[in-house]
């Protein structure tokens, strides 16, 4: 397993956290530990937050198209919820599974 500190920080900046810690430790009664994680979250919010942003959107420029195929009416808003209700959930997993877009919602 790789080590995030070693990457993140240099050899003189870990020292110089180590004499701070050591110095705010000799003031309380607690201990401080320092942490160096790849990501803080596993943000479960932006699953549903993407997954609106990107579903919303097709759905209101696939609807004329498919309401017009559907001979329903371009602008029928059963054809748009039925988009909607399909394309969520396939953009809900894109963004789940792709950590670089969860962390822009």
């Amino acid at each position: 397993m790789r080590s995030l500190a070693k990457e993140f920080m240099s050899e003189e900046d870990r020292g110089r956290l180590d004499d701070c810690i050591r110095q705010a430790e000799k003031r309380t009664s607690g201990e401080i530990v320092v942490m160096v994680v790849s990501s803080s979250d596993h943000y479960p919010q932006a699953d549903d937050i993407g997954g609106i942003f990107f579903g919303l959107p097709a759905a209101l420029v696939l609807m004329p198209l498919v309401g017009g195929w559907l001979w329903s009416g371009t602008r029928n808003v059963w054809v748009f919820l039925g988009l909607f209700f399909v394309l969520f959930p396939i953009a809900r997993e894109v963004v789940k599974h792709s950590l670089w877009l969860k962390r822009r919602y």
